[in-house]
């Protein structure tokens, strides 16, 4: 039964004489085929889809690439490139329903950069109704080089991820959410923006300062943001954030959380030149309470405080 469904009508059979054997040759012969008629021959493009069926099945990635890439040449040069473009994906619709894609899932996981580039050029012909399935590709990625490029093929499609890297901060992954944090920033909005500022509190200090590589330079930063990561025992979020809070002007619960760390003993383990950034960032502020401060410390009997100030 399947043998009489598949089977081209007898015109079709006779143009395709001599491309018989050759899956690729075949393809390309329909594709031209479909458009010289404009999209109109139902029974061209029935085959074509299903000779894109069978090198998908098939897992025969490198021919399914070039085919994948010689068709979308051939779109590029038709005159009637819209039409042309919408008879090529009536073609392939047959591929998008169910479950049909996965099949390249476990390639698309951690198959080599050959083979990937390989799905790229199918992936980039498929049409927008692939879109679903492709997502859903992408949400069982492992994190890593072919995720990454994942995410830009996407993103070429026009496909919107940004709801998708907002779930990806909340992983458990700390990979999964530096990368979502890099992916918003390529992305950019008011929404990818206030998702990568809250990260700036994030428990682990590698998603802090993939936050900050992302913000430093693209947002004006409030103490707000910063003094959070002081409070860490981390020294690397502070060599990263004292400096810039010290050339921000500091609010009232900022200004509160600096002198909370001064007047403990946080402060002398942190080294005389990242102590005296701090103090000099408490003097430049100001404030009742910060006078009150300097001139207890001033009185006081502690001499790395006193000398310090």
């Amino acid at each position: 039964a399947r043998g009489q469904r598949d089977s081209p009508a007898p015109e079709v059979e006779a143009e395709l004489e001599g491309f018989t054997t050759d899956l690729w040759q075949r393809a390309m012969r329909l594709v031209a085929m479909l458009i010289e008629s404009g999209g109109a021959r139902t029974g061209v493009a029935n085959l074509l889809g299903q000779i894109f069926a069978e090198m998908l099945d098939g897992g025969r990635w490198e021919m399914l690439a070039a085919a994948s890439k010689a068709t979308r040449d051939i779109l590029e040069a038709a005159e009637e490139r819209s039409q042309a473009r919408q008879a090529v994906d009536n073609a392939l619709a047959v591929l998008c329903s169910g479950e049909r894609l996965f099949v390249m899932q476990d390639e698309l996981d951690g198959g080599s950069p050959a083979v990937f580039e390989w799905l790229a050029e199918f992936i980039r012909l498929l049409p927008k109704e692939a879109n679903r399935q492709l997502v859903i590709m992408l949400t069982r990625m492992p994190p890593g080089p072919n995720q990454v490029r994942m995410i830009e093929l996407l993103a070429e499609r026009g496909i919107e991820l940004t709801e998708f890297h907002k779930r990806q901060l909340r992983s458990r992954n700390v990979m999964h959410v530096t990368a979502a944090i890099k992916s918003l920033g390529v992305i950019g909005g008011t929404v990818a923006l206030v998702a990568r500022r809250e990260m700036l509190r994030h428990g682990s200090w590698r998603v802090r300062l993939a936050a900050l590589d992302e913000l430093e330079d693209r947002v004006n930063l409030e103490a707000a943001d910063l003094v959070p990561s002081l409070m860490s025992s981390n020294h690397r979020l502070r060599e990263r954030f004292l400096p810039l809070l010290a050339e921000l002007d500091g609010d009232e619960l900022a200004a509160e959380t600096l002198l909370g760390l001064a007047s403990s003993d946080e402060l002398e383990d942190w080294g005389e030149e990242h102590s005296q950034i701090a103090l000099q960032t408490i003097v430049r502020w100001g404030g009742e309470r910060s006078d009150e401060y300097l001139l207890k410390t001033i009185t006081a009997s502690n001499p790395f405080r006193r000398s310090g100030v």
